[in-house]
């Protein structure tokens, strides 16, 4: 019973503290280091150049100058070389650090 009560406990309290992170205001990020060091599923804000993108099956992955890798919908738009805000989700993939986007915002 004991046991029960503790993985409950620390259930409740991991859904208290991603339910809290969603109000925060996203954390402005300038590298990939700054990336590397935020825990996941925490809201991060970035800007840049995009320098590169390639589609992998139903995704959009966009590098930007800082290398910062984006993961996002494919766009009908082309953005190489377009400077961009992005805001998103910080998730982790074969140890690397990237930015699930949430909302980009095209910079003329």
């Amino acid at each position: 019973m004991e046991k029960k009560l503790f993985y409950l406990f620390c259930s409740l309290f991991t859904v208290a503290l991603l339910f809290s992170l969603s109000f925060l205001p996203p954390q402005e990020i300038n590298s990939q280091e700054e990336l590397q060091t935020l825990i996941d599923h925490q809201k991060v804000k970035a800007q840049g150049t995009i320098l590169k993108h390639k589609v992998r099956s139903s995704l959009l992955l966009l590098t930007l100058e800082n290398n910062i890798t984006i993961i996002t919908s494919p766009s009908p738009f082309l953005l190489q070389g377009k400077n961009i805000t992005i805001e998103g989700i910080k998730e982790s993939y074969q140890r690397q650090a990237q930015i699930k986007a949430t909302r980009i915002t095209l910079h003329q």
